[in-house]
């Protein structure tokens, strides 16, 4: 399921691998997600693996490998950088 589209909520989003979305934090701080792939579990619900960075002053502070829900992932991350 690498490309897909996905409804979520009222908008849809195109979910591929490669695609980079941010979540804006307070103080300067964000995060971006660089999308790795999109898989079901075994109850048949979408998962996004994604690495994470968190910057603050444009500077890397934390990076990490994370799985998210779909719905939770375009929930959180709603500002789509590249596609």
């Amino acid at each position: 399921m690498s490309n897909r589209w996905f409804k979520a909520g009222k908008r849809e989003r195109h979910i591929a691998i490669g695609s980079v979305f941010r979540h804006q934090l307070t103080g300067n701080a964000s995060e971006t997600a660089t999308v790795l792939g999109v898989e079901e579990d075994f109850m048949g619900i979408p998962h996004v693996i994604y690495d994470l960075r968190v910057e603050k002053f444009q500077r890397a502070a934390y990076r990490d490998r994370r799985t998210l829900a779909l719905q939770s992932f375009t929930d959180y991350f709603e500002e789509a950088l590249t596609a």
